[in-house]
């Protein structure tokens, strides 16, 4: 998994149009475990920070959204699909 993180945070500070120093507060324990195996403290956070923004603004689109996706799903059930029941085919049910 780890391998798999440094990845992706590598790929996206190759991307990056700059990088900004920064301070951050870290556990003590995964930090030295961290720094043991190896990994770079910097982009392992990167690519969580990219991740949790990801997660928020997709969060934050679906509550701004929420009345148009209840307003689609009234139309929807309102005015149900015309082509209901014509996918089943000429053989459907035989068996």
């Amino acid at each position: 998994m780890g391998n798999e993180i440094m990845s992706t945070a590598s790929e996206m500070a190759k991307g990056a149009k700059g990088r900004r120093k920064t301070s951050v507060t870290l556990d003590e324990g995964p930090l030295r475990e961290a720094k043991e195996l190896g990994l770079n403290v910097s982009d392992v956070c990167n690519a969580a920070l990219a991740q949790a923004v990801r997660t928020a603004a997709r969060a934050q689109w679906i509550e701004d959204n929420r009345d148009a996706f209840a307003a689609q799903a009234a139309w929807q059930d309102e005015n149900p699909n015309p082509f209901a029941g014509f996918g089943d085919g000429p053989f459907a049910g035989a068996e």
